[in-house]
């Protein structure tokens, strides 16, 4: 009796997926070998979006620009950047979590970006760009002040 009842549910959710509209599919590609590939693609693809989110033609190319860079900084959130490698044992710990921490923050930063482009709030995209763009400086200038601006 109760496999009567599935099968029907089933083919309605498939159905229903089916009627969704299709987003373009992130092609796959190999994991970077380090930190830095992660941080070259938030950072390449932060200089393009900055260039394109005012254009609202360049709105579904703004959203995959941000989903590659939350991917991005997700990955990037599970390594260990090189100055807290070679920072002293004692220090290490707090060191990473304050990386972690900063990592969770820039993302939220990014996801509270891609709402605003969702909803087409120009002065919240504005807003929100800003703040992307001071998490990206402020994870620099403590984890990467070599390369930092």
């Amino acid at each position: 009796m109760r496999l009567s009842l599935i099968l029907p549910s089933l083919l309605l959710a498939a159905a229903a997926a089916a009627a969704l509209p299709a987003r373009p599919e992130i092609p796959p590609q190999d994991p970077p070998e380090a930190i830095e590939d992660h941080m070259l693609a938030i950072g390449r693809n932060l200089r393009r979006l900055r260039r394109e989110i005012s254009d609202p033609a360049k709105k579904e190319a703004v959203l995959d620009r941000l989903v590659t860079m939350q991917l991005a900084a997700t990955q990037a959130r599970a390594l260990v950047p090189h100055i807290v490698e070679e920072a002293p044992a004692a220090e290490r710990a707090a060191l990473l979590q304050e990386y972690r921490l900063m990592q969770i923050a820039f993302l939220r930063s990014m996801l509270d970006l891609e709402e605003a482009v969702v909803r087409g709030d120009q002065a919240a995209i504005e807003k929100k760009l800003a703040e992307v763009v001071a998490w990206q400086d402020k994870g620099h200038a403590k984890f990467n002040p070599e390369n930092h601006h």
